[in-house]
C-alpha cells in the first residue's frame, strides 16, 4: 500500500482487512519522501519509533503514578511487539497511539478528552 496505494488491492489478500490500517503504509511514504526503494526502511524505523514511543510513554505514567518507569521495559521488549516488528505490521504504531491516548486521558489539561480521543482515532 505504501507503494501503490490505488493498485495494492489487486495484490493483497483480504482488501478491506488490509485498507483497515492505511495512515502506517501513508507515514512510510511520506518518510521515505516518495522514494519507493526506501520504503522498507521507513516501515522499518517507524515501528521502532513507534516501540520508542510506547515505552516512553508508559513510563511517564508509571512514573506519575509514583512507580519505577523501568516496568515500562515489559512493554517495550514484549514478544508480541517484537514480531509485530519483524513482521512489518501496523500494530507497533497502532500501540503507540493508543499509549499516548492514555497519558493524555489520565494527565492532559483543559481539552484532554478531545486529544485523546483523537489519538485514539488514528490507531484505527
Amino acid at each position: 500500500m505504501a507503494i501503490d496505494p490505488i493498485g495494492a488491492r489487486y495484490y493483497t489478500d483480504y482488501a478491506g482487512y488490509r485498507y483497515a490500517r492505511v495512515l502506517y503504509p501513508l507515514l512510510a511514504r511520506i518518510a521515505a519522501l516518495g522514494n519507493t526503494t526506501m520504503i522498507p526502511y521507513t516501515l522499518l524505523l517507524i515501528n521502532l519509533f513507534s516501540i520508542a514511543v510506547g515505552t516512553f510513554f508508559i513510563s511517564r505514567w508509571l512514573e506519575k503514578n509514583k512507580y519505577s518507569p523501568w516496568f515500562a521495559l515489559v512493554y517495550g521488549l514484549f514478544p508480541g511487539l517484537t514480531i509485530a516488528l519483524q513482521r512489518d505490521t501496523a500494530e507497533p504504531l497502532a500501540y503507540a497511539f493508543i499509549t499516548i491516548a492514555m497519558y493524555i486521558l489520565y494527565f492532559g489539561g483543559k481539552y484532554k478528552i478531545v486529544l485523546s480521543a483523537l489519538f485514539f482515532l488514528l490507531h484505527i
